[in-house]
């Protein structure tokens, strides 16, 4: 690959267009899994966890789609102010994203590791605001950060805006490779952890339910570890074009397109896991047109799918009310 320090305008725009065919896929895959979430989860187990990792990977696309056709159709248009904007936007949605997904494997090894204890030594609701705080804090101190002290430079050859060195290793490159370094770490230990539990663990045990069987622990394993995948996948191009250009100094156009392709990919393939890994969404969209149709009109139908949520929601909780009262009753009249 040629070495060259800045890319050419043709390449920009070619990079610019894939950017944003990308995040328009990703955009639709986010809200796909989001819409599914409203209308068909119980909100249990780890889907808590990948509803937020899609709103991650929701508002990154988003962010990315706005940018990019502005880069495109209106470049004169791309201010400054804006590019550092979009820029600061994009730096907390996708580090959220890349945080939600740290937390996912964090949450595996929890549930592995309390294999057979009928508590964990953390909560779940500690352990979920620990997740929050993580995936939403981090970005936000991160984001104010760049925005305080105006970390900003141009990419060269192009209408986007990078930190500058040595902040962009700081707080950007350096914290993403530890959040994978840390993910690969964390899901060695969980297959030895499993296959010790699948092994010396009695399967027939109370314990054992559907969800703390060794076959749903394979499941579980199964189905973290391709979002864990999506991760290094879409990830792994982009740190190696940014060590490339941090050590060389070069710009190397096929692989910031590959990088930036597979990078705005991430919410597409996120989707993707979800819907290949989701036997209940599988039954659902047994009809292909439907499930593609749904698919595309996801992004305007996140508000309605949004209102059933909380309608839905509401009823239960006035269920639940009403049983408590009958019950009450019931056991006044006993007294009686």
């Amino acid at each position: 690959m040629e070495c060259v320090s800045s890319l050419s305008s043709q390449e920009a725009l070619i990079v610019s267009y894939t950017t944003l065919v990308a995040a328009v896929l990703s955009l639709l895959g986010a809200s796909f899994m989001i819409v599914n979430y409203l209308l068909f989860s119980q909100g249990k187990g780890i889907s808590k966890i990948v509803i937020f990792l899609a709103i991650s990977d929701f508002g990154w696309a988003a962010v990315e789609v706005i940018a990019y056709s502005i880069i495109i159709s209106r470049p004169e248009l791309y201010t400054t102010k804006l590019c550092h904007l979009f820029r600061l936007l994009w730096q907390f949605f996708s580090g959220s994203s890349v945080f939600w997904t740290l937390c996912i494997s964090i949450y595996l090894y929890y549930n592995i590791s309390s294999l057979g204890q009928e508590n964990g030594c953390v909560p779940s609701s500690v352990l979920n605001f620990i997740f929050h705080a993580i995936s939403w804090g981090l970005p936000i101190i991160i984001s104010l950060v760049v925005w305080r002290f105006d970390l900003f430079e141009d990419f060269p050859g192009m209408h986007i805006c990078v930190l500058r060195e040595p902040y962009h290793m700081i707080l950007w490159s350096g914290p993403i490779l530890l959040a994978m370094l840390f993910t690969a770490f964390t899901y060695c230990i969980l297959i030895k952890l499993f296959l010790k539990h699948s092994l010396f663990t009695n399967p027939t045990s109370p314990q054992h339910s559907n969800s703390s069987s060794p076959s749903g622990k394979t499941s579980l394993i199964f189905r973290v570890a391709m979002y864990l995948l999506v991760f290094v996948v879409c990830w792994t191009p982009s740190m190696t074009s940014y060590f490339i250009q941090y050590w060389s100094k070069c710009v190397m156009f096929p692989l910031v397109l590959i990088s930036e392709a597979l990078l705005q990919l991430q919410g597409a393939f996120d989707c993707l896991v979800y819907g290949l890994t989701n036997k209940q969404l599988r039954s659902h969209y047994s009809n292909p047109l439907h499930g593609l149709l749904t698919f595309l009109f996801s992004p305007i139908l996140i508000i309605p799918s949004l209102v059933t949520y909380i309608r839905r929601r509401s009823n239960l909780a006035d269920s639940r009310k009403y049983r408590i009262l009958s019950q009450s009753r019931e056991a006044s009249n006993e007294s009686k």
